[in-house]
């Protein structure tokens, strides 16, 4: 993502005031709409990036491009705060969205209700999330089979290789991926064996169960 600060002064703004705020987006309707939210909230706007209180990134969704865009403004501006703004967020948006280097993330749709809020609270030392996005941060309530399933498609085994090894249909291995898959909030293997592997935010391998002997489920799942 090539991001680029909007200077943005908005009707009730002030640069004068305290504390101040550079809304940082590529859509310029978009910054505009921030920066007015900020405005009508008391808090300054019309500020580069370099002399905010708090960064403000509007974004569309929280790719990995985007994340880079976070840690980078992380990494320039250390002492500030950072409110990430996004439009259609995933399922793993809160915990990217922290593990980047932001301190909050407000929902587009919401932005009226909590960007200010959301403002207030960061500047003052704390987290700022959705309730909705609480789940993200725990582990996956997956059955038993799941994770045996899961735990077999890390080490690399296909679906039919899997349909063998857990004596059920390859049918039954898809149904248990797909329920897994929605649960994960990830669409493919790889994905999933990423979430599950990854090093620093990852679920680890304590999310699967490998063994899968004596379970008494043959031709069941």
């Amino acid at each position: 993502m090539a991001s680029v600060t909007a200077t943005v002064s908005a009707e009730n703004g002030d640069a004068g005031l305290s504390p101040r705020a550079a809304v940082i987006d590529t859509d310029a309707r978009r910054a505009h709409r921030l920066g007015a939210l900020l405005g009508d909230g008391g808090i300054g706007t019309g500020v580069e990036a370099s002399n905010a209180d708090v960064l403000v990134l509007g974004c569309d969704r929280l790719g990995r491009g985007e994340r880079e865009t976070v840690a980078r403004l992380r990494e320039k501006a250390p002492e500030a705060a950072l409110v990430v703004v996004v439009g259609r967020p995933g399922p793993r948006s809160a915990r990217d969205a922290l593990a980047a280097g932001a301190d909050a993330l407000v929902l587009s749709d919401q932005a009226g209700e909590c960007l200010e809020p959301a403002v207030r609270a960061v500047l003052s030392g704390q987290v700022a999330l959705p309730r909705s996005f609480g789940d993200g941060f725990r582990r996956p309530a997956l059955s038993r089979r799941e994770k045996q399933v899961l735990g077999l498609v890390v080490i690399g085994l296909q679906n039919i290789e899997i349909a063998a090894q857990l004596h059920v249909t390859e049918s039954t291995v898809k149904s248990h991926l797909t329920s897994s898959f929605a649960k994960l909030g990830v669409r493919t293997r790889s994905e999933a064996t990423a979430l599950i592997l990854d090093p620093e935010g990852g679920l680890g391998l304590g999310v699967l169960a490998i063994s899968t002997a004596g379970e008494g489920e043959a031709g069941g799942g």
